[in-house]
């Protein structure tokens, strides 16, 4: 695999420390939320010790599934096992205030996911270049991971990995209030641009002094593509507090080939976890959720039909053998079923991170 062998040679680049945007211990399980330090991540406990190889930090984690889908159902509603994700991680520091960050995914075919240096000399300005998440949308910036339920559920309408520069903030700059802000090819991961214009990407997150817990974020974003131009925004609330995590998010796309027609969707989730007095060798906590999607995409065609509404109720738990090995379980039963979905899938997952 020639990427593996990228990845490995990427650990001759050493430095000092172990490095994160925001000066703290790099973690695994961040890897996604890294992208964007303004945010505020989701619920979930997943954390890893990074492996320490001299100054390089190596980590990564695996996600295995199994889909079971339920009901009269069309062939391309198979019941599988499948590898996820596979995630490879390395980082370290060229000096105190430059970092580097490589990630790659070895599910299916090998790719390169993240290639950045992080400038951090200014904490109200780091500068990132490279390939990263670009800083839209909580659900997405936050790692696959972290999340309670099984994968994300609106990230079709969020911009993903791209190629370009980011301005950020690593602590709040004023009254609680981080930002991050980018300008990216907007064409997606891995690709070059596609024109000469590019995209603009930028997200406030505010952290509620008062009420503990509770932050509310906004993004936008905006680039000219082959089609026309392309236009998102969004907004979410975030309360993390105890064992309780409530969060909901709106995100809004529209296209100029789309006509009158806009993508829209958006996601309630709660969570409430169950630890007991004394952790055990093979149980750290248990954790119950439930997330309510809808989505209206013009890109989806159903029956013939674009952009029918989608409204789905997922429901599971999620068993933490320890902080870092958790199995999961939901099921995710559509509201407004089309024809040949099944009545209902059935998603586990093992997942573990290092």
């Amino acid at each position: 695999m020639p990427f593996v062998a990228w990845l490995v040679a990427g650990c001759c680049l050493v430095g000092p420390a172990a490095f994160s945007p925001t000066g703290m211990v790099n973690r695994p399980v961040l890897a996604a939320a890294q992208a964007s330090p303004g945010a505020t991540a989701q619920g979930s406990e997943s954390e890893a010790a990074p492996l320490k190889i001299g100054p390089v930090t190596l980590s990564g984690y695996l996600q295995f599934d199994g889909l079971f889908p339920i009901g009269d159902h069309n062939d391309a509603a198979t019941g599988t096992f499948r590898v996820r994700r596979a995630r490879a991680i390395v980082s370290g520091n060229f000096t105190p205030t430059i970092g580097w960050y490589m990630s790659g995914d070895l599910a299916g075919s090998p790719s390169l996911r993240d290639v950045y240096l992080t400038f951090k000399q200014l904490r109200f300005a780091n500068v990132r270049a490279g390939q990263f998440v670009t800083p839209f949308s909580l659900e997405r910036i936050t790692s696959s991971v972290q999340i309670e339920a099984i994968d994300r559920s609106i990230d079709r309408f969020t911009p993903s990995r791209d190629m370009g520069v980011m301005v950020f903030s690593s602590i709040p700059f004023w009254r609680g209030v981080s930002y991050s802000a980018a300008i990216v090819n907007g064409t997606g991961q891995n690709a070059y641009d596609n024109n000469d214009t590019k995209d603009y990407v930028g997200r406030l997150v505010w952290s509620v002094a008062r009420v503990s817990g509770l932050s509310v974020g906004a993004n936008a974003a905006s680039g000219r593509q082959p089609s026309g131009m392309r236009r998102r925004w969004g907004a979410d609330v975030n309360f993390n507090r105890g064992a309780w995590h409530v969060a909901s998010e709106y995100l809004h796309q529209a296209q100029d080939d789309w006509g009158a027609m806009a993508a829209h969707g958006y996601y309630l989730i709660a969570s409430r976890k169950f630890r007991p007095a004394v952790a055990g060798p093979d149980f750290y906590m248990a954790e119950a959720v439930v997330r309510l999607v809808d989505i209206r995409d013009p890109a989806e065609i159903t029956g013939g039909v674009p952009g029918i509404e989608r409204r789905e109720l997922q429901a599971g738990g999620n068993y933490y053998f320890t902080r870092n090995v958790r199995v999961m379980a939901s099921a995710f039963v559509p509201i407004n079923r089309v024809v040949g979905a099944p009545r209902t899938t059935i998603v586990t997952r093992l997942q573990f991170a290092f």
